[in-house]
């Protein structure tokens, strides 16, 4: 499956888990996903299989959203990671 990279900015965690609750609810499965904190804000990593679909539902959510690679690349390197693997999953757990 072809996945599609999206940084999703949120303010507050509460944000963060009611938005990988969401998506964690009508997926029902596993996808690559990574937080981290940057700047005083969280930024949710997630692959995406449908961004036509999950656009929609992550503008619900997020303050803003990056599909940049520079983005990625300054969030990896400059933000504190918080989880590195599975985030979306165990967020929506909580």
């Amino acid at each position: 499956m072809l996945y599609s990279l999206i940084i999703l900015e949120f303010c507050s965690l509460e944000d963060v888990i009611a938005a990988s609750k969401a998506f964690y609810g009508y997926s029902g499965r596993k996808r690559p996903s990574r937080l981290y904190k940057y700047e005083g804000r969280y930024r949710l990593i997630v692959y995406f299989a449908s961004a036509k679909r999950d656009i929609p539902t992550a503008l619900e959510f997020a303050e803003r959203i990056f599909v940049s690679f520079t983005e990625t690349a300054k969030t990896l390197e400059h933000g504190k990671a918080m989880i590195k693997e599975n985030a979306l999953e165990n967020l929506a757990l909580l």
